[in-house]
């Protein structure tokens, strides 16, 4: 019972934690005065492709 609970948490929490790096990683980068656009190609590592090709399409 308590397995498929545990196993959607961890999820989650993966989840929380990729968004936490993320926050980070593009708050440092806007710090340091990098270019919004090098920012965008350093946090598109984080994603996948499904989701980095969504994002493209955005332009």
């Amino acid at each position: 019972v308590f397995l498929p609970i545990a196993g959607k948490l961890k999820v989650l929490t993966d989840a929380e934690v990729l968004r936490n790096e993320m926050i980070i990683q593009g708050t440092l980068a806007l710090k340091q005065t990098d270019s919004p656009l090098l920012v965008k190609e350093q946090l598109l590592v984080f994603v996948n492709k499904k989701t980095k090709t969504k994002l493209e399409s955005l332009r």
